[in-house]
């Protein structure tokens, strides 16, 4: 039987509602359990150990991940491996958050009475507020869910997502309370190209040399060249200590629709002025979403009232 295009469209954008639908309710299930949780972590003297299995294991990593990237130090422990072995990574003074969507998997709940039995503060995330990890966890944070997007209510799909979601909650919560700032963030992300905007400033990639400055009274033909010699598709009207605006290959278009020929028209009369600038010292992740907010190109670098250089949108990617 064939099955048309159009219907693997249709069933995959009925995956996503279903999910969205299923999950529309958790923000009303934060209560004072999740206050209870974010106090017990921030009072954490360890580490958080994240536990689970199966599909809430792999969630588990990344809820793990999270955590670590954003100031709670935090690894994850295979709930299966901890039962052989595993456990003896885990110190009295760690924290353990146990994932189970149906709060009664057999290795989970082996990790929870060596939890007990060791002192461990121990979370529990659960749809199952009757299981034994639940009335065995000192908080328990309910999750629940009216169904799974699979069309059998079988396979973890909006429970993954959902316990993903409580995850990101919890840890965007612990982010705001410890005040973590962008140049904390830069400490734990040295590499790759997130690492290289948080901690490369914009001088460090900036041109400053042939900077194409041109003066007011420039004919056309003058500064077609100065455009097209420095190849940053614009030009910088006035000098170093006094910007009078900017002209742009999107100014020329929209110059040449209103006044067809340019020779004749000084270039102050289709420049931009007041053109968006930055300082030197500012981070390339704190200068990127400046390009895409102003739907520009191009910024210029400017330092006490001075043209330092000029920052392109492709100078913010990662050098090859």
């Amino acid at each position: 039987m064939s099955i048309s295009k159009e219907r693997f469209i249709e069933w995959g954008k009925q995956a996503m509602k279903d999910e969205i639908n299923h999950i529309q309710q958790l923000p009303n299930q934060i209560n004072t359990s999740f206050a209870q949780a974010v106090d017990a972590i921030l009072g954490c003297r360890s580490k958080v150990i994240v536990c689970g299995l199966g599909k809430s294991g792999w969630v588990g990593r990344k809820i793990a991940a999270t955590f670590s990237s954003t100031g709670t130090p935090s690894f994850f422990l295979d709930a299966s491996e901890a039962c052989h072995g595993d456990l003896g990574a885990v110190e009295k003074d760690d924290l353990l958050l146990l994932l189970s969507f149906s709060g009664s998997t057999p290795e989970v709940r082996q990790v929870i009475q060596f939890a007990k039995i060791q002192g461990n503060t121990v979370i529990a995330i659960s749809q199952n507020q009757e299981s034994n990890l639940a009335q065995k966890a000192a908080i328990f944070l309910p999750l629940e869910i009216p169904q799974e997007a699979c069309p059998l209510n079988l396979a973890p799909t909006s429970s993954t997502t959902a316990m993903l979601l409580l995850g990101d909650a919890l840890a965007i919560t612990l982010m705001k309370a410890r005040n973590i700032q962008a140049h904390d963030f830069a400490k734990w992300h040295p590499a790759g190209n997130l690492g290289w905007k948080l901690n490369t400033q914009v001088k460090q990639v900036m041109r400053k040399k042939d900077l194409p400055l041109v003066s007011p009274n420039i004919d056309f033909q003058e500064l077609i060249f100065a455009m097209t010699a420095a190849r940053l598709g614009l030009a910088v009207i006035g000098n170093l200590k006094n910007i009078q605006g900017i002209v742009t290959d999107g100014d020329l278009r929209r110059a040449w629709k209103k006044f067809k020929n340019l020779e004749d028209i000084p270039v102050t009369d289709y420049m931009t002025e007041n053109p968006k600038t930055i300082s030197s010292t500012m981070l390339l992740n704190e200068a990127e979403p400046l390009f895409k907010k102003y739907k520009i190109a191009a910024l210029l670098v400017v330092d006490e009232n001075e043209l330092q250089g000029i920052l392109q949108v492709y100078d913010i990617g990662l050098p090859s």
